[in-house]
């Protein structure tokens, strides 16, 4: 598919090793940085969930648009609907420069959901709009997969987004690289992230970090 589109391209596939909370942020922010220490040269980047299939190749993977842009616009088991316009999960393009503008993902998501509305609220916040193709090619076959671990304290991370940005993402990114291993095709990382940033007591988030939020945002 991306040679048929003409690309220059280099796949980095990024595992978390070990068998704690699952923390999708943080991996991609650690594969950007990963990224970058082997080239330099990159302008545009690829954010891929990698339970998604492409079905049409005309859905090019690119940043030609110059805005941050939502590849999966139409997925087979959300009937091919946007659930909502905010959305960015999925499969999701943008430039370089613009991703370090809103300090890329944030790093406190454990578990199932919520860093996609985060880094739409940080895009909205950096006055990014978000632009898609046309949901008629732009669709995705979506692969089966176990029960998911949802973090049930979304709603005060979400709440906070546009205030912790600065100072929650690429920039305070911690990780411990366990393997680089090149294949033909792709380049695989495996990353230790370690232990959530932060427990909860008394249903009120409280940080192990020097990160802190005030108590009426939680």
């Amino acid at each position: 598919m991306l040679r048929r589109q003409q690309l220059e391209y280099q796949i980095f596939v990024v595992e978390q090793f070990g068998n704690y909370t699952f923390n999708k942020g943080v991996l991609m922010n650690a594969g950007f940085l990963l990224a970058f220490n082997i080239s330099s040269s990159f302008d545009c980047v690829v954010f891929h969930d990698v339970d998604l299939i492409p079905e049409d190749d005309r859905n090019l993977y690119t940043c030609a648009s110059k805005q941050p842009r939502h590849l999966s616009v139409a997925i087979d088991s959300l009937d091919y609907r946007l659930p909502y316009k905010s959305l960015v999960g999925g499969v999701f393009s943008i430039r370089v420069e613009d991703f370090v503008q809103v300090n890329g993902y944030s790093n406190l998501f454990w578990g199932w959901g919520g860093e996609d509305d985060d880094i739409s609220s940080r895009l909205v916040a950096s006055h990014l709009p978000i632009s898609r193709p046309n949901p008629a090619i732009a669709r995705y076959r979506m692969l089966g997969h176990g029960r998911r671990i949802v973090n049930k304290y979304l709603a005060p991370l979400i709440r906070t987004s546009r205030l912790r940005f600065p100072k929650d993402g690429l920039t305070t990114c911690k990780f411990k690289l366990v393997h680089s291993r090149q294949e033909l095709l792709y380049t695989h990382f495996l990353i230790d992230l370690g232990m959530p940033q932060y427990v909860v007591e008394n249903k009120t988030l409280k940080f192990t970090e020097e990160l802190q939020l005030p108590e009426k945002y939680l």
